[in-house]
């Protein structure tokens, strides 16, 4: 079937990885630094798997915690995201060139040439702010690179995000606040701030821009029946990214992709409902699965769990 064949063709793919690329993307305000506990896991993580799984010994993981963004979070998320893809393109670049100089000159003569491609999977892991970087980073990023005398074929492997602001935080603010605070708000803190807040770069949405042609009574009636207010801005990135498919087409070529949220409500930045997709109007099924110790079950929270006095933890899933 055409299933089965695009499932014997990936698994070629994974078996012809020669370096899998784990890039860690920090959040506002934040540096490489604050990146440096999950990149030692990982490298950890490698190394006792590189001892005892052949495949990972026929392979290099190369993890790099971007620094194109350290003391620059506040010009917004595209610019900020299109730093990224250059760095990551470019770090990618100088190690294959590197890689493929070291390895030409371990062969023997008589030893047959270096592959024209170099086949290489990327994975993202992007804290808070990051996690929107790394999106908007895919749209800038292709799928081969090209080098002297070689290409690099691009995989995509994990994406992966932390508590990240992914519908904004207008309307998901921890406390509720009226729409001119968010407005301020989004104004001080810059760019970036009026990328979160969807407030446009002249300081107007296209509610706030209907609005200058209704009386003051029709907008109190409005206000009155309690819709849900729209907050696509004239330039909204966060929008646009949610629907524009130079966005989402990156993201379906993932072989898994990863939220990780504070389920339990009490992250005062970034709050559950944007971290997890759960927008007031959105159809899409998700539900709450309990878990009782991850020791003593699946990752989606289904094992047997023996163990009463575990840690209960809970998950908000999708199917």
């Amino acid at each position: 079937s055409m299933d089965d064949d695009k499932k014997n063709d990936n698994d070629k793919n994974t078996n012809e990885i020669q370096t899998h690329y784990i890039f860690l993307v920090h959040g506002w305000l934040g540096n490489s630094l604050e990146m440096s506990y999950i990149e030692s896991a990982i490298v950890n993580q490698v190394q006792k798997s590189a001892t005892t799984s052949a495949a990972a010994q026929k392979s290099r993981v190369i993890v790099h915690s971007v620094t194109a963004n350290n003391g620059r979070t506040t010009d917004g998320i595209a610019k900020g995201g299109i730093r990224i893809a250059q760095e990551i393109q470019n770090f990618m670049k100088e190690d294959v060139k590197a890689y493929t100089k070291l390895s030409s000159s371990s062969l023997s003569l008589s030893s047959s040439p270096s592959p024209m491609a170099h086949q290489a999977s990327i994975s993202f892991v992007g804290n808070s702010l990051g996690g929107l970087y790394s999106r908007y980073a895919l749209s800038c990023i292709p799928t081969q690179l090209d080098i002297p005398s070689m290409k690099i074929v691009l995989h995509y492997n994990i994406f992966c995000t932390t508590v990240t602001p992914h519908l904004g935080v207008a309307s998901n603010t921890y406390i509720k606040l009226p729409r001119f605070m968010e407005h301020v708000i989004g104004n001080v803190l810059l760019s970036t701030g009026r990328d979160l807040f969807r407030v446009d770069s002249s300081g107007t949405t296209s509610s706030s821009i209907n609005n200058e042609n209704k009386s003051k009574k029709q907008q109190q009636h409005e206000q009155e029946q309690e819709q849900p207010q729209n907050y696509h801005t004239v330039d909204d990135l966060i929008y646009t990214m949610a629907v524009d498919e130079i966005f989402i087409t990156p993201l379906m070529s993932f072989s898994k992709r990863l939220a990780y949220i504070n389920a339990f409500g009490t992250d005062f930045q970034v709050p559950t409902s944007t971290a997890a997709f759960l927008d007031s109007e959105s159809t899409y099924p998700h539900y709450v699965i309990e878990a009782t110790s991850f020791s003593n079950t699946s990752t989606t929270g289904s094992g047997d769990g023996d163990d009463d006095d575990g840690e209960k933890s809970s998950f908000i899933a999708t199917k």
